[in-house]
Protein backbone atom coordinates (compact mmCIF):
# COMPACT_ATOMS: atom_id res chain seq x y z
CA UNK A 1 0.00 0.00 0.00
CA UNK A 2 1.09 3.19 -0.93
CA UNK A 3 2.70 5.50 2.21
CA UNK A 4 1.06 8.62 1.57
CA UNK A 5 3.91 10.77 3.15
CA UNK A 6 5.91 9.96 0.74
CA UNK A 7 3.72 11.35 -2.34
CA UNK A 8 2.99 14.61 -0.30
CA UNK A 9 4.99 17.50 -1.77
CA UNK A 10 7.93 17.98 0.34
CA UNK A 11 10.14 20.57 1.42
CA UNK A 12 13.84 20.43 2.56
CA UNK A 13 17.12 22.60 1.75
CA UNK A 14 19.93 19.83 1.85
CA UNK A 15 23.40 21.17 2.21
CA UNK A 16 25.47 18.45 -0.89
CA UNK A 17 29.28 20.18 -2.30
CA UNK A 18 28.57 20.23 -6.18
CA UNK A 19 30.55 21.56 -8.93
CA UNK A 20 31.28 25.32 -8.84
CA UNK A 21 33.09 27.77 -11.36
CA UNK A 22 35.08 30.31 -10.18
CA UNK A 23 32.93 33.34 -12.15
CA UNK A 24 29.38 31.99 -12.03
CA UNK A 25 26.87 30.65 -9.89
CA UNK A 26 25.08 28.22 -11.59
CA UNK A 27 21.32 27.26 -10.42
CA UNK A 28 19.61 24.46 -11.75
CA UNK A 29 15.76 25.22 -11.16
CA UNK A 30 12.61 23.56 -11.94
CA UNK A 31 9.64 25.96 -10.70
CA UNK A 32 6.72 23.09 -11.20
CA UNK A 33 2.85 23.34 -10.94
CA UNK A 34 3.13 21.66 -7.26
CA UNK A 35 6.85 22.40 -5.75
CA UNK A 36 10.06 24.72 -7.16
CA UNK A 37 13.40 22.37 -7.11
CA UNK A 38 16.77 23.74 -7.02
CA UNK A 39 20.09 22.44 -7.30
CA UNK A 40 23.09 24.94 -6.77
CA UNK A 41 26.56 24.58 -6.21
CA UNK A 42 26.66 24.23 -2.30
CA UNK A 43 23.01 22.53 -1.89
CA UNK A 44 19.53 21.10 -3.55
CA UNK A 45 16.08 22.31 -2.48
CA UNK A 46 12.93 21.67 -2.75
CA UNK A 47 9.65 23.33 -1.67
CA UNK A 48 5.64 23.77 -2.51
CA UNK A 49 5.04 26.14 -4.91
CA UNK A 50 2.59 28.19 -2.78
CA UNK A 51 2.56 31.70 -1.59
CA UNK A 52 0.21 33.17 1.34
CA UNK A 53 -0.07 36.76 2.08
CA UNK A 54 -0.45 37.45 5.80
CA UNK A 55 -3.26 39.71 6.88
CA UNK A 56 -1.28 39.83 10.39
CA UNK A 57 2.24 38.61 12.05
CA UNK A 58 2.15 34.56 12.72
CA UNK A 59 1.72 33.95 16.69
CA UNK A 60 4.19 31.17 16.38
CA UNK A 61 7.34 30.87 13.74
CA UNK A 62 8.30 27.00 12.96
CA UNK A 63 11.31 25.75 11.05
CA UNK A 64 8.94 25.11 8.59
CA UNK A 65 8.30 28.70 7.82
CA UNK A 66 8.89 30.58 4.89
CA UNK A 67 8.59 34.37 5.02
CA UNK A 68 9.25 36.94 2.41
CA UNK A 69 8.59 40.63 2.49
CA UNK A 70 8.50 42.96 0.35
CA UNK A 71 6.83 45.90 -0.01
CA UNK A 72 3.56 44.68 -0.88
CA UNK A 73 3.79 42.69 2.18
CA UNK A 74 4.53 39.62 4.07
CA UNK A 75 3.54 36.21 2.58
CA UNK A 76 3.98 32.25 4.11
CA UNK A 77 5.90 30.25 1.11
CA UNK A 78 6.14 26.93 1.42
CA UNK A 79 4.73 23.83 3.21
CA UNK A 80 3.47 26.19 5.88
CA UNK A 81 1.36 28.72 2.52
CA UNK A 82 0.32 25.05 1.81
CA UNK A 83 -1.17 23.96 5.00
CA UNK A 84 -3.06 27.41 5.33
CA UNK A 85 -5.88 25.82 2.62
CA UNK A 86 -9.00 24.64 4.28
CA UNK A 87 -10.55 21.50 2.82
CA UNK A 88 -13.56 24.27 1.85
CA UNK A 89 -10.85 27.56 0.91
CA UNK A 90 -12.06 28.79 -2.08
CA UNK A 91 -9.80 31.65 -2.39
CA UNK A 92 -7.04 29.77 -3.81
CA UNK A 93 -8.30 28.18 -7.01
CA UNK A 94 -6.95 25.43 -8.61
CA UNK A 95 -7.30 27.81 -11.95
CA UNK A 96 -4.88 30.25 -10.68
CA UNK A 97 -2.55 28.24 -8.88
CA UNK A 98 -1.80 25.42 -11.67
CA UNK A 99 -2.39 27.92 -14.51
CA UNK A 100 0.43 27.59 -17.27
CA UNK A 101 0.48 31.32 -18.24
CA UNK A 102 1.27 32.10 -14.77
CA UNK A 103 4.68 33.80 -15.09
CA UNK A 104 3.34 37.20 -14.33
CA UNK A 105 1.46 36.21 -11.46
CA UNK A 106 2.98 37.99 -8.23
CA UNK A 107 2.94 34.30 -6.20
CA UNK A 108 4.31 32.72 -8.95
CA UNK A 109 7.35 35.59 -9.14
CA UNK A 110 7.72 35.25 -5.06
CA UNK A 111 8.31 31.12 -5.30
CA UNK A 112 11.29 31.66 -8.21
CA UNK A 113 12.58 34.70 -6.12
CA UNK A 114 12.35 32.97 -2.83
CA UNK A 115 14.25 29.71 -5.05
CA UNK A 116 16.80 31.85 -6.50
CA UNK A 117 17.47 33.40 -2.74
CA UNK A 118 17.65 29.60 -0.81
CA UNK A 119 19.93 29.20 -4.18
CA UNK A 120 22.72 31.68 -3.23
CA UNK A 121 22.20 31.44 0.54
CA UNK A 122 25.64 30.03 2.50
CA UNK A 123 26.28 27.05 4.02
CA UNK A 124 29.13 25.17 4.86
CA UNK A 125 29.86 23.98 1.17
CA UNK A 126 30.06 27.41 0.26
CA UNK A 127 28.72 30.81 -0.80
CA UNK A 128 28.28 32.98 -3.74
CA UNK A 129 31.04 35.49 -4.16
CA UNK A 130 30.60 39.15 -5.45
CA UNK A 131 32.55 38.11 -8.62
CA UNK A 132 30.20 35.32 -9.18
CA UNK A 133 26.96 35.81 -11.62
CA UNK A 134 23.94 34.05 -11.06
CA UNK A 135 23.53 31.70 -14.26
CA UNK A 136 19.58 29.80 -13.81
CA UNK A 137 19.18 26.89 -16.01
CA UNK A 138 15.41 26.15 -16.04
CA UNK A 139 13.12 24.07 -18.15
CA UNK A 140 9.24 23.80 -19.48
CA UNK A 141 6.83 21.95 -20.40
CA UNK A 142 8.31 20.35 -24.20
CA UNK A 143 5.11 21.53 -26.23
CA UNK A 144 4.89 24.75 -24.25
CA UNK A 145 8.79 26.13 -25.22
CA UNK A 146 8.06 28.15 -27.85
CA UNK A 147 5.11 29.74 -26.75
CA UNK A 148 6.29 30.58 -22.95
CA UNK A 149 9.98 30.29 -23.07
CA UNK A 150 10.34 34.49 -23.17
CA UNK A 151 7.41 34.75 -20.86
CA UNK A 152 9.84 32.73 -18.18
CA UNK A 153 12.73 33.92 -18.80
CA UNK A 154 11.27 37.34 -18.10
CA UNK A 155 10.43 36.29 -14.73
CA UNK A 156 13.66 35.16 -13.74
CA UNK A 157 15.47 38.38 -14.93
CA UNK A 158 13.14 40.99 -13.02
CA UNK A 159 14.82 43.11 -10.57
CA UNK A 160 13.79 41.03 -6.87
CA UNK A 161 14.20 42.87 -3.61
CA UNK A 162 12.90 41.16 -0.46
CA UNK A 163 13.46 40.23 2.65
CA UNK A 164 13.53 36.28 3.58
CA UNK A 165 12.89 34.82 6.79
CA UNK A 166 13.50 31.01 7.31
CA UNK A 167 12.14 28.97 10.43
CA UNK A 168 13.33 30.87 13.57
CA UNK A 169 16.22 32.82 11.89
CA UNK A 170 16.53 36.54 11.28
CA UNK A 171 15.30 38.35 8.43
CA UNK A 172 18.09 38.52 5.38
CA UNK A 173 18.20 41.23 2.64
CA UNK A 174 18.23 39.76 -0.81
CA UNK A 175 18.91 42.12 -4.13
CA UNK A 176 18.80 39.56 -7.27
CA UNK A 177 18.60 40.76 -10.93
CA UNK A 178 19.60 38.37 -13.31
CA UNK A 179 20.92 38.95 -16.54
CA UNK A 180 18.20 37.95 -19.60
CA UNK A 181 21.08 36.09 -20.85
CA UNK A 182 22.04 34.30 -18.45
CA UNK A 183 18.93 32.14 -18.22
CA UNK A 184 18.04 29.42 -20.31
CA UNK A 185 15.29 27.10 -21.02
CA UNK A 186 15.32 23.77 -22.28
CA UNK A 187 12.59 20.98 -22.58
CA UNK A 188 11.91 19.13 -18.91
CA UNK A 189 12.41 15.59 -19.87
CA UNK A 190 16.28 17.10 -21.51
CA UNK A 191 17.22 17.65 -18.09
CA UNK A 192 16.73 14.05 -16.82
CA UNK A 193 18.33 12.90 -20.13
CA UNK A 194 21.22 14.38 -18.76
CA UNK A 195 20.86 13.62 -15.36
CA UNK A 196 21.62 9.72 -16.94
CA UNK A 197 24.62 10.45 -18.41
CA UNK A 198 26.89 12.84 -16.13
CA UNK A 199 28.17 11.68 -12.82
CA UNK A 200 28.36 13.23 -9.82
CA UNK A 201 32.02 14.65 -10.68
CA UNK A 202 30.23 16.32 -13.68
CA UNK A 203 31.85 14.49 -16.23
CA UNK A 204 29.91 12.04 -18.98
CA UNK A 205 29.82 8.20 -18.21
CA UNK A 206 31.77 6.22 -20.12
CA UNK A 207 28.87 4.61 -21.93
CA UNK A 208 27.49 8.05 -23.06
CA UNK A 209 28.45 7.33 -27.18
CA UNK A 210 27.16 4.03 -26.40
CA UNK A 211 23.98 4.97 -24.76
CA UNK A 212 23.00 7.76 -27.32
CA UNK A 213 23.39 5.52 -30.26
CA UNK A 214 20.03 3.56 -28.77
CA UNK A 215 16.36 5.05 -29.41
CA UNK A 216 15.51 6.66 -25.83
CA UNK A 217 11.70 7.28 -24.73
CA UNK A 218 11.80 9.31 -21.60
CA UNK A 219 8.44 9.18 -19.52
CA UNK A 220 8.56 12.45 -17.61
CA UNK A 221 4.99 12.66 -15.14
CA UNK A 222 5.27 15.44 -13.41
CA UNK A 223 2.11 17.28 -11.09
CA UNK A 224 0.87 18.47 -13.93
CA UNK A 225 2.15 17.24 -17.30
CA UNK A 226 3.18 14.02 -18.36
CA UNK A 227 5.61 14.66 -21.64
CA UNK A 228 7.09 11.69 -23.54
CA UNK A 229 10.16 13.21 -25.04
CA UNK A 230 11.30 10.34 -27.68
CA UNK A 231 15.21 10.25 -29.50
CA UNK A 232 15.06 7.88 -32.76
CA UNK A 233 18.69 7.57 -34.11
CA UNK A 234 19.66 10.54 -32.42
CA UNK A 235 16.70 12.83 -33.60
CA UNK A 236 13.96 14.26 -31.70
CA UNK A 237 10.89 12.64 -33.04
CA UNK A 238 8.30 12.91 -30.09
CA UNK A 239 7.48 15.84 -27.79
CA UNK A 240 4.38 16.01 -26.31
CA UNK A 241 2.71 17.47 -23.30
CA UNK A 242 -0.30 15.82 -22.09
CA UNK A 243 -1.97 18.02 -19.17
CA UNK A 244 -4.37 15.38 -17.57
CA UNK A 245 -1.69 12.79 -16.44
CA UNK A 246 0.19 13.20 -13.45
CA UNK A 247 -0.05 13.86 -9.52
CA UNK A 248 -2.34 16.30 -10.18
CA UNK A 249 -5.15 14.21 -11.95
CA UNK A 250 -4.62 11.25 -9.36
CA UNK A 251 -5.13 13.87 -6.26
CA UNK A 252 -7.84 14.74 -8.47
CA UNK A 253 -9.22 11.28 -8.72
CA UNK A 254 -8.83 10.72 -5.13
CA UNK A 255 -10.88 14.23 -4.38
CA UNK A 256 -13.67 12.64 -6.27
CA UNK A 257 -13.39 9.02 -4.77
CA UNK A 258 -13.64 11.09 -1.33
CA UNK A 259 -16.92 13.44 -2.28
CA UNK A 260 -18.56 9.78 -3.93
CA UNK A 261 -17.91 7.56 -1.28
CA UNK A 262 -18.06 10.03 2.01
CA UNK A 263 -19.66 13.44 0.93
CA UNK A 264 -15.99 14.82 2.07
CA UNK A 265 -15.32 17.73 -0.70
CA UNK A 266 -11.66 18.46 -0.75
CA UNK A 267 -10.38 20.25 -3.09
CA UNK A 268 -6.76 19.30 -4.78
CA UNK A 269 -5.08 22.10 -3.37
CA UNK A 270 -6.15 20.83 0.12
CA UNK A 271 -5.57 17.69 -0.61
CA UNK A 272 -1.70 17.80 0.70
CA UNK A 273 -1.79 17.68 4.43
CA UNK A 274 -4.29 14.57 4.14
CA UNK A 275 -1.52 12.95 2.41
CA UNK A 276 0.59 14.27 5.60
CA UNK A 277 -1.67 12.83 8.05
CA UNK A 278 -2.61 9.56 6.51
CA UNK A 279 -6.11 9.91 6.63
CA UNK A 280 -9.74 11.80 6.83
CA UNK A 281 -11.93 12.75 9.26
CA UNK A 282 -15.52 11.87 7.63
CA UNK A 283 -17.68 13.70 9.33
CA UNK A 284 -22.20 12.95 9.94
CA UNK A 285 -23.56 16.43 10.67
CA UNK A 286 -26.64 15.10 11.70
CA UNK A 287 -25.07 12.71 14.65
CA UNK A 288 -21.55 14.82 15.05
CA UNK A 289 -19.81 11.17 14.65
CA UNK A 290 -16.46 11.22 12.87
CA UNK A 291 -14.95 8.83 11.67
CA UNK A 292 -11.06 8.19 10.22
CA UNK A 293 -11.20 7.09 6.62
CA UNK A 294 -7.13 5.83 5.55
CA UNK A 295 -7.01 7.54 2.51
CA UNK A 296 -3.93 5.59 0.96
CA UNK A 297 -6.46 3.23 -0.67
CA UNK A 298 -8.06 5.56 -2.89
CA UNK A 299 -4.93 7.42 -3.51
CA UNK A 300 -3.73 3.65 -4.99
CA UNK A 301 -7.15 3.02 -6.95
CA UNK A 302 -6.77 6.75 -8.44
CA UNK A 303 -2.67 6.26 -9.42
CA UNK A 304 -4.16 2.80 -11.10
CA UNK A 305 -6.71 4.46 -13.20
CA UNK A 306 -4.25 7.82 -14.20
CA UNK A 307 -0.86 4.82 -14.89
CA UNK A 308 -3.21 2.91 -17.61
CA UNK A 309 -4.15 6.04 -19.29
CA UNK A 310 -0.78 7.08 -18.92
CA UNK A 311 0.53 3.82 -20.58
CA UNK A 312 -1.82 3.87 -23.23
CA UNK A 313 -1.51 6.91 -24.35
CA UNK A 314 2.76 6.17 -24.43
CA UNK A 315 1.89 3.06 -26.69
CA UNK A 316 -0.62 4.92 -29.04
CA UNK A 317 1.90 7.51 -29.47
CA UNK A 318 5.09 4.91 -29.89
CA UNK A 319 3.41 2.22 -32.19
CA UNK A 320 3.63 0.19 -28.97
CA UNK A 321 7.42 1.04 -28.39
CA UNK A 322 8.68 -1.17 -31.46
CA UNK A 323 11.72 1.44 -32.25
CA UNK A 324 12.55 2.26 -28.78
CA UNK A 325 15.57 0.32 -26.76
CA UNK A 326 15.32 2.36 -23.73
CA UNK A 327 12.45 3.67 -21.42
CA UNK A 328 13.27 6.33 -18.84
CA UNK A 329 10.22 7.24 -16.25
CA UNK A 330 11.22 10.24 -14.19
CA UNK A 331 9.53 13.28 -12.90
CA UNK A 332 7.63 12.90 -8.84
CA UNK A 333 4.75 10.54 -10.46
CA UNK A 334 7.34 8.38 -11.62
CA UNK A 335 8.09 7.75 -7.60
CA UNK A 336 4.74 6.20 -7.48
CA UNK A 337 5.04 4.00 -10.77
CA UNK A 338 7.99 3.08 -10.87
CA UNK A 339 7.49 -0.81 -10.32
CA UNK A 340 4.51 -0.11 -12.40
CA UNK A 341 6.43 0.67 -15.61
CA UNK A 342 9.21 -2.10 -14.95
CA UNK A 343 6.18 -4.93 -14.72
CA UNK A 344 4.06 -3.71 -17.93
CA UNK A 345 7.19 -4.02 -20.22
CA UNK A 346 8.96 -6.90 -18.67
CA UNK A 347 8.13 -9.01 -21.20
CA UNK A 348 9.59 -6.46 -23.92
CA UNK A 349 13.27 -7.84 -23.97
CA UNK A 350 14.07 -5.34 -26.49
CA UNK A 351 13.17 -2.71 -23.78
CA UNK A 352 15.32 -1.79 -20.96
CA UNK A 353 13.89 0.64 -18.34
CA UNK A 354 16.04 2.63 -16.37
CA UNK A 355 15.12 5.53 -13.69
CA UNK A 356 16.06 9.21 -14.16
CA UNK A 357 18.33 9.34 -11.14
CA UNK A 358 20.53 6.21 -11.79
CA UNK A 359 23.61 8.42 -11.24
CA UNK A 360 22.83 9.27 -7.89
CA UNK A 361 20.36 8.33 -4.69
CA UNK A 362 17.96 11.30 -4.76
CA UNK A 363 14.30 11.27 -5.16
CA UNK A 364 12.98 11.13 -8.68
CA UNK A 365 11.73 14.32 -8.49
CA UNK A 366 15.00 15.93 -8.76
CA UNK A 367 16.07 14.16 -11.94
CA UNK A 368 15.08 16.74 -13.98
CA UNK A 369 16.68 19.61 -12.27
CA UNK A 370 19.82 17.54 -11.50
CA UNK A 371 20.44 17.51 -15.28
CA UNK A 372 19.59 21.20 -15.77
CA UNK A 373 22.10 21.51 -13.05
CA UNK A 374 24.60 19.35 -14.57
CA UNK A 375 24.20 20.73 -18.53
CA UNK A 376 24.53 23.84 -17.24
CA UNK A 377 27.75 24.01 -15.65
CA UNK A 378 29.20 21.66 -18.68
CA UNK A 379 28.07 24.21 -21.08
CA UNK A 380 30.02 27.33 -18.76
CA UNK A 381 33.27 25.74 -17.47
CA UNK A 382 35.20 27.03 -20.64
CA UNK A 383 34.28 30.43 -19.66
CA UNK A 384 34.64 29.74 -16.49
Amino acid sequence: MIDTKTIRTQQEIIAKRNMALPKKWILGIDAGFSSLKGFAPNKYFCFPSFAHKLDSELQVVNEKDILYRDESGTYLVGASAQNQIGSDDTNETETELYARNRYANKKFKIVIATGMALGISENLYGKKSDEQEIVVQTGLPTAYITKDKKSIIKAFSEHYVFELKIGTGNWKKYDIQVKPENVAVMPQPAGSLYSVVIDETGHFLPDTKEFFLKNILIADVGFGTFDPYGLINRKLVLKESLSNIGMRRILSETSALLRDLYGEDIRVPAMQKFLEKGYVDVLDEETMQSESVPIAPLVERASEMVFQEAVASLKNMTNYMRDYDILIPTGGTCSLWMDKFKEHFKGMKSLTVIPGNRNNKLPLLYANVRGYFMFCHMNSKAGG
